[in-house]
């Protein structure tokens, strides 16, 4: 099963707060009953199934929250739905994409 990086767990906990208690956000990220990460060379969608997320439909973004990883800035947008909360990456100089090395390299996030 695909791991949760510890960056991903600190933006999940940034973007997710307002939206779902600590106790169902730490069930999804470390019980999940799915969870895929596709890449689709502009961004990276890593979405978490479990039981306990609501059938909401929300989407989230924070305009002060970024990362940094070899030297690009990264923003993210988070999904909650029907179950499922979706992690989406994407780099700001949107001509670069989003390697897939970066959920396996030193990520640093930002919230100013």
């Amino acid at each position: 099963m695909i791991k949760v990086e510890n960056y991903e767990r600190e933006l999940l906990n940034l973007f997710c707060s307002e939206y779902l208690s600590n106790s169902v956000l730490f069930s999804a990220i470390n019980h999940p009953s799915n969870i895929t990460c596709k890449f689709t060379g502009e961004a990276y969608h890593l979405e978490i199934q479990h039981s306990e997320l609501p059938d909401i439909n929300e989407t989230i973004e924070l305009k002060n929250v970024f990362a940094t990883f070899e030297e690009s800035i990264y923003t993210f947008v988070v999904f909650i739905e029907k179950g499922i909360v979706c992690l989406s990456c994407f780099n700001k100089n949107h001509s670069d994409g989003v390697p897939d090395r970066i959920r396996n390299g030193s990520v640093v996030v930002t919230a100013t």
